[in-house]
């Protein structure tokens, strides 16, 4: 990490803004901030660390108050703008205290802001183009932590190391010291693997345990599937108590394989007595089961011995029954042609009767002359009829074209009004659309003025700013002549207090002179031996401090008048240049030259709307015009199609009313002549179809007669009356088969029922012994029922008892895995960790890294140590325990070994013996060993940057002349290192320097010398 720039204002006592370029200061590597004590050397220390971490450098014994100034004017805000290079890159950090600001009642609140710089912004000066990373002040600290590496404590410990914390990594116990060296090194990779080895380790230990209590359990449900009860079996859970290994179980497995083997036994001797129960009862149930067939066998013989007498006693009706069905069927047969010449009889008197309806033609003459001749007529008859069809379709077409004719007058009589009004209105159009051209090109012109318009009326608006900042700017050159006339005379005042203390300074000095002299001896002034007039002394005197002061207040009341000489002469040149740019102008003409460009303007507005307005005008007046056009051509059209139709179908009515005048015969229309003749038309038509009827009708029944004739001599009957007779109701005959069927189909199935096994074989004396058989029967299925609910509870006790024991087995080994799949991660864990269970040291595997890089440290510290203490002191490691736990923080605690011991050897002390000057130096060299360590190390933190805030006053000078050869060599071998001090011997080591200097009033300031 190095420092680049710093820039503060209003920071502890430097009320004014300052900026040091570290990269001048630290060209040579070592630089010093030199100053009284209490004139502020440390506030550059404080400002760097409250810069990047939001809080200074002292720590809990410091308020962050001290940040802002108390000398500053309260109206001007305080900030540290910082600027640092780290392996990561360049960045920049700004941060601004809580403050109150005059006027207000709440302070504003503090502000942090991070940027990353391009590499070259320094160089070019363009610091204000970062990327932003942070804009909140809380997060701001959290990002500079993690860019730096280091939280605040931890770089006050090991690069800024502030009055009163320089020993504070000297003196740190193992722990602390193991959270900082962790940090710097970037060890915590190590301490991370031991939390995670620890964390699969406690992960694997629940998963042994689950395995242990799955074990327990499976065994409980053993011991209670074999017993429920608790005493029985309580050696069973005895022993599975005392097993708390995998490798313990063997006993208790000795145990339940012998339980588990008593319930198989018990099994197979409950399933041999079920099997003798079970073959009893088959013996009992056989018998009963024939006994009672037997006595069911005997009442079904009964049974049908008594239904097949009553069937032989129906079977003469049956038989009547069949021979009435037989004569039926083939009366049946002849039905078919008695219906057909009984509907032809019929069918022949239907059209004799009909045609007495429709014709003067007696039934007894009609033939087929008769037949034609009617036919005939109806021909004549139909071709009349064809002719006054079509003309009475012409005279309806008459009264439907004089209907149109009528309708097409009309219309063209509103088609001629219409045309009259559409030309009217289009004669109107061509004036109306040069007056909408004219007002459109008018206000075009206006709209096209409206930029320049508007360039005047921002000219105007511009000079009337001016003018304003002009009037301003006169008050502001009154105010400034006012303060530099009180500035000039100040001045006069300071300028003559001057005189009259230098006046006095010189005649005391005389009068002092004066008193010294002696008679003979030569006067120090001007080396006369004779007096003749020695100065006396006056009733005012002074001092040369009484000079420097008033010449000091002189300076500063001088420094007044400049600055408020220049920035009056600034003040009146700018207002000279802003009248030449105004001339005369006033502020009532500007504000009327406003508001004639603002009205103009609006005009000009006003006038871009009316534009469109009247395009818009134009536009319709143009379609209107178009339309009109259309419609008058398109009326026109019109009309002479309407008067050409109506000539047309004049000619064409008066020829049809002609025709059908002709055809009516004495009707009052066709159609009417038309529906006489239809009528006639109808009546011969039904006459021939009556007479057709009749002739069809005959002929028909002549050939069902000869059918029926035939049927008959080709059956067994001789007239159709007795084929009827012979018929049976349908449903009669159904009931009868059925009956029929029914009665012999019973009587055959008694014969074989009666003739075939068990009946045939039977007598009809047997008696059955059924209530003796159903007593054995029972007796026997209770003992069976018995014996296999003891057989079915011996047998599942013993397969559940094997169940559960495979389970004892299974769980057993599964607990056996875990704990051999945990051993090595929690042996691990235990190694990492430091347990003295795995551990012979108890040294954690971060500690143990951090050892070996502490042991290089204290290495590097011995080699500046010897040079510095010639040889005296050398520090050594020692064993430390963490107080409150087991754990051992080996090699990060510190002892000094002194070789100028009392006794003249060797003895050891604590680092807390030391005086303020050894301490000092042996804090440096370990912290300087400690960058050295870091930079060797890859991936460590870069420890480019060493502040040292005092010490240098407890050193002896041969000791300072040590330590100085030391940093020395630090800062030419890359190292930034700054000293704090108000040692006088340090300026003429450094003459790199930030000289910080007090002022009268209680404030310093800061002079840089690179």
């Amino acid at each position: 990490m190095r420092l680049r720039r710093l820039s503060m204002r209003a920071i502890g006592p430097f009320a004014g803004e300052y900026t040091i370029d570290f990269d001048q200061v630290t060209a040579s590597g070592l630089y010093l901030l030199d100053g009284p004590t209490g004139s502020g050397k440390s506030t550059i220390i404080d400002a760097i660390t409250w810069g990047l971490y939001g809080s200074v450098a002292g720590g809990e014994d410091s308020s962050n108050d001290r940040i802002r100034s108390t000398h500053a004017d309260p109206s001007v805000d305080s900030y540290v703008d910082l600027v640092f290079t780290v392996g990561s890159g360049t960045y920049r950090v700004r941060r601004t205290p809580q403050w109150v600001k005059p006027g207000r009642k709440t302070p504003i609140q503090a502000t942090a802001k991070l940027w990353k710089l391009d590499e070259g912004a320094l160089d070019s000066g363009d610091i204000e183009a970062g990327h932003v990373l942070e804009t909140k002040a809380r997060d701001t600290g959290i990002a500079i932590g993690d860019i730096l590496g280091l939280n605040k404590n931890q770089f006050v410990q090991t690069i800024i190391l502030p009055q009163g914390k320089f020993a504070d990594f000297l003196r740190l116990g193992s722990a602390a010291r193991t959270d900082l060296l962790e940090q710097i090194f970037d060890t915590s990779i190590y301490r991370q693997f031991a939390e995670d080895l620890a964390s699969l380790a406690g992960q694997a230990g629940k998963k042994v345990e689950a395995g242990h209590q799955d074990f327990s359990q499976a065994v409980g449900t053993l011991i209670s599937v074999l017993s429920p009860e608790e005493g029985p079996l309580e050696g069973l859970r005895a022993a599975r108590n005392q097993v708390s290994e995998p490798e313990d179980a063997d006993g208790l497995f000795s145990l339940l394989d012998e339980a588990v083997e008593d319930t198989e036994a018990a099994a197979e001797k409950a399933v041999s007595e079920c099997t003798a129960a079970e073959a009893l009862l088959k013996a009992a149930q056989e018998n009963l089961s024939a006994q009672q067939d037997l006595e069911k066998n005997l009442a079904r013989r009964k049974e049908l011995l008594d239904n097949q007498a009553e069937r032989r006693e129906e079977a003469p009706r049956m038989d009547a029954l069949d021979g009435q069905l037989t004569r039926d069927q083939k009366a049946r047969q002849v039905l078919p042609y008695v219906k057909a010449h009984e509907d032809a009889l019929q069918a022949t008197e239907d059209a004799t009767k009909q045609l007495a309806q429709s014709s003067t033609v007696a039934a007894g003459d009609i033939n087929e002359d008769v037949l034609n001749a009617l036919r005939s007529r109806l021909n004549d008859l139909r071709s009349q009829s064809g002719t006054l069809a079509e003309l009475r379709a012409v005279e309806r077409s008459i009264a439907t074209e004089e209907a149109r004719q009528k309708a097409d007058a009309t219309k063209l009589k509103e088609q001629q009004e219409l045309l009259e009004a559409d030309t009217a209105a289009a004669g109107e159009i061509p004036e109306k659309l040069e007056a909408a051209r004219s007002a459109k090109e008018e206000a075009h012109t206006l709209a096209a003025s409206a930029p320049s318009v508007q360039a005047a009326l921002d000219l105007a608006t511009k000079r009337s700013t001016q003018f304003g900042e002009l009037q301003a700017l006169r008050e502001k050159v009154s105010q400034a002549e006012a303060k530099a006339k009180e500035h000039a005379q100040a001045v006069e005042r300071s300028q003559d207090e001057l005189r009259q203390v230098t006046d006095a300074w010189v005649a005391s000095t005389a009068a002092n002179l004066a008193l010294e002299l002696s008679p003979g001896s030569p006067c120090p002034v001007c080396g006369s031996v004779d007096h003749p007039g020695p100065a006396q002394s006056s009733e005012t005197s002074a001092t040369r401090d009484d000079v420097d002061l008033t010449t000091a207040a002189f300076n500063k009341q001088k420094s007044l008048f400049d600055k408020a000489a220049n920035q009056l002469e600034s003040l009146r040149g700018r207002a000279s240049v802003m009248e030449e740019e105004n001339g005369d102008a006033t502020a009532e003409a500007l504000d009327k030259a406003i508001e004639e460009a603002r009205e103009a303007l609006q005009a000009a507005t006003n006038a871009g709307r009316d534009e469109a307005k009247h395009a818009a005008l134009v536009d319709e007046l143009v379609q209107k015009q178009e339309t009109l056009r259309a419609k008058i051509s398109e009326g026109a059209s019109q009309i002479s199609a309407l008067e050409s139709a109506i000539a047309q179908r004049k000619e064409t009515i008066a020829t049809h009313t002609e025709r059908v005048e002709k055809e009516r015969d004495g009707y009052s229309s066709v159609a009417e002549r038309l529906d006489a003749l239809t009528q006639k038309i109808t009546d011969a038509d039904t006459e021939a179809s009556a007479v057709q009827a009749v002739l069809n009708a005959r002929a028909d029944e002549r050939k069902q007669r000869e059918d029926l004739d035939q049927a008959l001599s080709s059956s067994e009957f001789e007239t159709a009356a007795q084929v009827r007779q012979s018929l049976v109701n349908p449903e009669d005959a159904a009931t009868w088969k059925d009956q029929i069927s029914r009665h012999r189909d019973g009587l055959r199935d008694i014969a074989k029922e009666l003739e075939s096994d068990p009946l045939a074989s039977l007598a009809g004396d047997e008696e059955p012994e059924v209530g003796a058989a159903q007593e054995a029967h029972d007796a026997a299925n209770l003992a069976a029922d018995k014996a296999r609910r003891a057989a079915s509870d011996a047998q599942s006790l013993a397969s559940q008892s094997k169940r559960r024991m495979s389970e004892v087995i299974s769980s057993r080994a599964s607990w056996q895995k875990i704990k051999d799949s945990a051993g090595p991660i929690v042996r691990l864990s235990g190694l990492a960790n430091g347990s003295r269970k795995y551990s012979r040291t108890g040294i954690p595997l971060a500690t143990y890294v951090l050892q070996q890089r502490f042991e290089h440290v204290v290495q590097r510290a011995n080699e500046h140590l010897a040079e510095i203490s010639l040889g005296r002191y050398e520090l050594q490691t020692t064993e430390e325990k963490e107080s409150g736990t087991r754990q051992q923080k080996v090699g990060l605690g510190l002892q000094v070994l002194d070789h100028s011991g009392e006794s003249g050897g060797d003895s050891i002390r604590a680092t807390r013996t030391l005086s303020g000057g050894e301490t000092f130096y042996v804090a440096l060299t370990l912290a300087l060993a400690l960058a050295d360590v870091v930079c060797a190390e890859n991936g460590g933190i870069q420890l480019d940057t060493l502040m040292i805030d005092e010490g240098f006053g407890s050193l002896d000078e041969s000791t300072l002349d040590q330590v100085m050869q030391l940093l020395t060599g630090l800062a030419s071998g890359g190292r930034a290192v700054a000293l704090v001090s108000h040692v006088s011997e340090m300026k003429k080591m450094v003459p790199e320097q930030i000289t910080v200097l007090p002022q009268p009033d209680g404030s310093s300031r800061l002079e840089v010398h690179a």
